[in-house]
């Protein structure tokens, strides 16, 4: 039996559902790597730790494994393939933007908010319904997505979390 996709006010369903969690955790790695050659920050993983508290305090057991990105995706130039047999829960939460998270890149453009990138010149995010670019000012204004989707080719529910900085990712965690 496949869950409909739930909403955010659901959360931490279906991470957590019927008292028992089956979630998967991957943060970026933090030393340079992917598409951008880009390390993941700290505070990525301290959002990360954010959510699966919530999720842990709604379960009374199963499953809450992590991973970084590294560990299931595999990136030839500017493709990205998440290896689906290296995650063995039936829900995944990716934290971090996609410029270090790989499985973050993985599912950019499936959603109206797209991020936009061109080295030196920008980090944003490209908003189709209101063709709008936000962008980032470092430690004072920042923008985040948080989207959950069901992934017809893994079978799984993904919460997706991340900002244009390092803050703003922690901000959306919260």
């Amino acid at each position: 039996y496949t869950l409909p996709t739930p909403g955010l006010s659901d959360f931490p369903i279906p991470f957590s559902f019927g008292g028992l969690a089956d979630v998967t955790f991957v943060a970026g790695e933090t030393e340079p790597h992917g598409v951008y050659g880009c390390g993941a920050r700290t505070v990525d993983v301290l959002g990360s730790v954010g959510l699966s508290f919530v999720v842990g305090r709604a379960s009374e057991g199963g499953s809450c494994l992590w991973a970084t990105d590294r560990d299931i995706t595999t990136v030839s130039g500017e493709s990205v393939e998440v290896d689906w047999s290296k995650v063995s829960t039936s829900t995944l939460v990716s934290v971090g933007g996609p410029g270090v998270n790989m499985v973050t890149l993985y599912y950019n453009g499936t959603c109206p908010f797209v991020w936009r990138y061109e080295p030196g010149v920008k980090s944003c995010i490209y908003s189709s319904l209101t063709d709008t670019e936000y962008g980032c000012v470092w430690a004072q204004q920042d923008h985040a997505i948080i989207q959950i989707l069901y992934d017809e080719e893994s079978g799984k529910h993904v919460l997706i979390v991340w900002g244009l900085s390092g803050y703003g990712s922690q901000a959306a965690c919260y």
